[in-house]
Formats: C-alpha cells, structure tokens, sequence
C-alpha cells in the first residue's frame, strides 16, 4: 500500500493479455515528496527485516552491505558458557548465509569471513574523519548553507518544492490528453477514418511526445527529491556542522547519516599459509553524500586571491586499506594420557 505511486495522483495499469500499459490520471493523496521520503524509510526498514542479530546497537549496520547484495549485520554475543567461560563476541557478518537458509534467493558471497566489530568501526571512522578534514566543499557548503538564513532557506525550499507538485500536476494532464489522443487515433483508424500513410506519422508524433512528457516528470520528481535532500542537508549541517570531528566521537551514528550514503564490503583473496587461495581481508568503499573525496579549491588568481575561487568536484566514494581477517582459531586440545 505505501509503495503504490497511484496516491500521487500518477497510476499505471498494464494488460495481462496485450500487456500495454495504460496511464490513469486520478485524485492525488499525497505528495510526490512525502512519497519519496516514505520510499526510503521502507528501504531502510527492509534492510534489517528479520534479522534476529541485533539485540545490541551496533554504529554501522545501518549503513554496510555485502559485495554480493545482501546486508551486513551486527553480531554481538555476550554470554556465559557452562564452563564459566564468558563470552563477548562483537562482528560484523553478512546475511546471505543466514538468508539462504530462510529459503531466500541470494547470490553467492565470497565474504566468508567476519569483521571484528571494533576494528572495522575505528577504521571506518577514521577514513571518514580524514576526508571530512581534507575537504574544501564541506567547508564551503558549510559557510552558504548555515551563515545564511536558515528559516528562509526553508521558506525557499517550500515554496520551490509547491511549484513543482504544480509543474508535475501540468505534466500529467498532459499525459492523459496525450494518452486519449492515442486512444482516438486508434480507434478512427480501426474504423478507416485515418488514411494509411497519416497513421503512423501521428501514432509516433503522439508516442514521442508521451515519452518526452513522461521524462519531464520524472526529472521534476527527482528535483523534488533532491530539494528534500537539500532540507535535510541543511538540517544535519546546522547541527553536527560547526564540529564534525567532535560530533564524530560524542554522537558518531548521526553524524555518518548526514555524510554518506552505504559502506560496501568486498573480500580480500590471497594466499594462506599452506598457500591455497582464501580470503584474507575485506576492503571497505565508502559512498558519501556529496563529492567531497579529494575536492579541490582552486583560487581565480594565486596572486590576487581576492578575485575568487572555483571549488572542484571530487568523488563520493573513498576505498579503505585492506582489514586484515584474525587469523587463528580454537587451541588445540591437549591430549589427556590414561593411566
């Protein structure tokens, strides 16, 4: 129910038989930026359904997934054996296995190997806190986004935001006549009302623009979306912005909301000890959420910097060293001699 696009007024409804799809126009609901922002939240939802692993907050399960597509969750194990033994096991490991066995179809992972819970979260970190460091764009976004008025930036936003919802409204009535114009050009043609050599050139004039009409939609829904994004931007800047660094190590959970996007786990192959191919680490792709990997400020005039300067875009994903996986396992047991 909270995934069908028909409450924004937009519904698609595809034949089983002919399987053409036809656009419905009908009452709208909700906006197209309560839609989008209810998308996410049930993307972020799904991530963690069924996962019995986490009793305990862990900082980055809500960000990491496997190479392999599933998601990566915190295992945190604190215990007593029988024998006395206490236990306090804190990993990072990926579902599939755990969703294969549930009957789901998964692919297969090459992420055999778990991630210990404290090293990966102070590399994580700590790669975060150097790029947030080195960047000129968050300095600069930082500098236009809060010394600015924020109240009027969310006025702007709003209002900017009602604007589209009207553009896209347009954009859909458009649809529907164009959608009925092909309708009638159909049907006069099935009643040998449209000469053969007209037919087509109409049928592609009105499919051309359907498609035309269509796209502008779906760029003006991204503009909404990338506006809430804005909002959100704004919000985040305004209270982790000043101390990043700081709100790093007091609150680190939300401050890594605001700054990236996934953490994308892959193995490490190599050689062990008895020199058989096997994973022997992970390696870590950080997305962030702006460019900010390796931006640049660059002055108008070295010479003259009051003339300006142009910010260069850097990347938005950033590769950790190599996490090295412990190696070892249980002790052997001493064998006991019978008297």
């Amino acid at each position: 129910m909270l995934s069908n696009e028909g409450y924004t007024g937009y519904y698609k409804w595809k034949d089983k038989e002919t399987e053409d799809e036809f656009t419905i126009i009908i009452p709208q609901i909700i906006s197209h930026s309560l839609f989008n922002k209810t998308k996410k939240t049930m993307k972020r939802n799904q991530k963690n359904k069924g996962n019995n692993l986490r009793k305990y907050e862990s900082l980055l399960s809500d960000f990491m997934t496997c190479s392999c597509g599933q998601s990566i969750t915190g295992n945190i194990n604190r215990g007593t054996r029988k024998s006395g033994e206490k236990i306090n096991s804190e990993v990072y490991i990926c579902s599939s296995r755990s969703n294969y066995w549930k009957g789901k179809k998964v692919n297969p992972c090459e992420n055999r190997r778990i991630l210990n819970m404290n090293d990966t979260d102070k590399l994580v970190l700590k790669c975060i806190k150097k790029v947030v460091n080195e960047s000129s764009t968050l300095k600069e976004r930082f500098k236009n986004d809060i010394l600015k008025d924020k109240n009027k930036q969310d006025d702007e936003i709003r209002d900017e935001k009602k604007r589209l919802e009207c553009w896209i409204r347009n954009y859909e009535s458009q649809i529907e006549l164009t959608t009925d114009s092909i309708s009638k050009v159909e049907i006069n043609n099935m009643l040998k009302k449209i000469d053969d050599k007209v037919y087509p050139k109409l049928m592609r004039g009105l499919k051309d623009e359907l498609i035309h009409l269509e796209d502008e939609r779906k760029k003006t829904i991204q503009e909404i979306d990338d506006l809430d994004n804005r909002k959100e931007w704004i919000d985040w800047v305004g209270k982790f912005g000043k101390e990043i660094e700081k709100n790093l190590d007091k609150k680190p959970h939300e401050t890594i909301q605001g700054l990236i996007k996934e953490l994308v786990v892959y193995p490490v192959m190599g050689n062990n000890r008895d020199n058989e191919t096997k994973q022997i680490g992970h390696r870590i792709k950080i997305h962030f959420q702006l460019p900010i990997v390796k931006d640049q400020l660059s002055w108008n005039d070295e010479m003259g910097k009051t003339k300006g300067y142009t910010l260069k875009k850097g990347n938005k994903v950033y590769q950790t060293d190599d996490l090295p996986v412990n190696v070892g396992g249980r002790p052997k047991k001493n064998k006991q001699t019978r008297v």
